[in-house]
């Protein structure tokens, strides 16, 4: 009796030393897998990535800061006494990551709320890893893949709707057709996003919250049910149900807008250059053949905030426009250098063409403009857009003892030229007409962040001319002062047959009272008038 006694009350020191033992295992395994992950991550960037940056002090400074910042931004976690305590690492985190040891991740660790998780926060070191090799390259766990893939072709699950961060709170700037947001018939572009109540998590405030995680929030299970907080464009305050769906990103709007002078002029929108099921250049076809059988006299091209996506699909859209020539040029760290060509001498529209472009312009939608300008095949109109000029892939990184994949490393390997060698990497496209000289959220794009790689052009490149025309343009548009909102010029819409009465009357809200977009509308005409022998 008495042993069984003594045993009971020695049972709490025991369970603790078997949680420390356990405790010690589990770190021990930990750092293990943490080596093997950052040790491929390493060998990957040094190997494959356009310009490798050396591992010295100066990489650990630049890593310190960027760790720091991506951990706590808004300085909430981690008091001023404990980042002086994490200063000794400053100089130290190359011996580190050479070494195979994590005493400056593991500190920061020790600092944080108990409910950060090992694994994520591993995760943003080796983001801010990759990160101070360019702004570009990044770490993606498995799930982060999948997500992304899903974005890629189109398909998602959640919400539905699309949203920029305005102030301290979300603003939503696109629903979905067809979306779960959209079937609500309550939630409309210009809503703010206060917050969520779900069954699981309670209310959460979105106030000062960064964009990943709003959009996680608004992510979960096809089926499950959220309910949105939203303050509508009148004050009104309104909690809104939404069954998340799977739902597809926009695909393109096309459009005939009619005015005063009796001109037609085409509007296509392309969001993003999709692939998959639809493709955008196939949709981008079927809109052309629809505008140039309502005999339009232009065409508008919208490529405002689209981020980019598939550069065959922008090859393609590009040929449209051009009967034959060198589309765009890549040129990767092992020297190689691809030529993509427009295989087809026929342009399916030879017509006058805008292009409508601003700061979310990205990628392949600024090869698109730039290419168009090159050739002065189109006049850019808007504001200089936001720089993306590299080309990435996808590295993946594998468990070698488990065979487990723990992730992927999207890594700059290259980068893209627009036409005969032009670089939008940093500098983006200059409008040929600048709507506004700066974006309403300041300096943009790839030149407000320190770690973004700056390509010159190709030697091939000839420069920019700009056709005589565009000049003549440019001072119309001096002359002629905007109209206030009262006086200007009421334009119509039309749209494909097929178009439900509900999404015409979407697009005519969200278009008709676009500023930009009018002055598009303006420009064309002059365009029309200023160069009537250019079909």
């Amino acid at each position: 009796m008495k042993n069984v006694t003594l045993s009971l009350t020695r049972l709490p020191l025991l369970f603790q030393l078997l949680c420390l033992l356990n405790s010690c295992a589990y770190s021990q395994a930990g750092q293990n897998e943490f080596s093997d992950l950052m040790n491929q991550v390493v060998t990957v960037v040094q190997s494959s990535h356009l310009r490798p940056r050396v591992i010295d002090d100066s990489f650990s400074e630049d890593l310190f800061v960027d760790f720091l910042e991506r951990v706590d931004p808004t300085q909430q976690w981690l008091t001023v006494a404990e980042i002086d305590q994490l200063h000794p690492h400053q100089l130290t985190i190359d011996d580190d990551i050479n070494s195979g040891n994590f005493r400056f991740f593991e500190a920061v660790f020790d600092l944080l709320p108990q409910d950060f998780s090992r694994e994520e926060l591993f995760n943003k070191f080796l983001d801010s890893y990759l990160s101070v090799n360019d702004y570009q390259s990044d770490f993606m766990s498995p799930a982060e893949r999948a997500a992304w893939n899903a974005s890629f072709n189109r398909s998602l699950v959640g919400t539905g709707v699309r949203f920029e961060i305005k102030g301290d709170y979300p603003e939503i700037t696109e629903v979905y057709v067809d979306g779960p947001a959209w079937k609500t018939e309550r939630i409309r572009t210009g809503d703010r996003l206060l917050g969520i109540q779900t069954d699981d998590d309670g209310d959460v405030d979105f106030a000062g919250r960064s964009g990943d995680g709003v959009s996680r929030m608004l992510a979960g299970p096809e089926g499950s049910i959220v309910r949105l907080q939203l303050q509508h464009a009148d004050g009104q305050i309104e909690v809104v149900k939404v069954t998340r769906e799977q739902f597809a990103l926009s695909r393109t709007t096309a459009a005939v807008f009619g005015g005063k002078s009796g001109e037609k002029i085409g509007y296509i929108r392309l969001p993003r250059f999709y692939s998959g099921n639809y493709s955008s250049a196939t949709d981008v076809l079927a809109d052309l053949s629809y505008l140039k059988a309502e005999a339009v006299s232009g065409i508008i091209l919208d490529l405002r905030n689209n981020k980019g996506g598939s550069v065959a699909e922008a090859v393609h859209i590009i040929g449209y426009f051009l009967r034959g020539g060198t589309v765009m040029q890549a040129v990767y760290r092992d020297g190689r250098h691809r030529m993509l060509p427009d295989d087809d001498p026929l342009a399916q529209y030879e017509g006058k063409l805008m292009v409508l472009v601003n700061e979310g312009s990205a990628s392949a939608s600024e090869l698109t403009a730039a290419t168009l300008q090159q050739y002065s095949r189109a006049v850019i109109v808007g504001r200089q857009t936001f720089g993306k000029g590299t080309i990435q892939r996808f590295f993946e990184i594998i468990d070698e003892r488990t065979g487990r994949k723990m992730g992927d490393v999207k890594l700059t390997i290259g980068g893209f030229y627009a036409g005969e060698g032009y670089a939008t990497q940093y500098r983006g496209v200059m409008p040929d007409i600048v709507l506004s000289l700066e974006s309403p959220a300041g300096i943009t794009g790839e030149r407000k962040v320190k770690n973004a790689l700056r390509i010159d052009h190709l030697p091939s490149y000839p420069g920019q001319h700009s056709p005589s025309f565009v000049a003549v343009l440019r001072q119309k548009r001096q002359d002629r002062n905007l109209l206030s909102a009262d006086r200007r010029e009421v334009l119509t819409l039309d749209m494909k047959p097929e178009t439900s009465d509900r999404e015409k009357a979407h697009w005519e809200l969200v278009l008709l009272k676009d500023v930009d977009l009018y002055e598009s509308f303006l420009i064309i005409n002059d365009y029309l008038e200023v160069a009537p022998e250019i079909k």
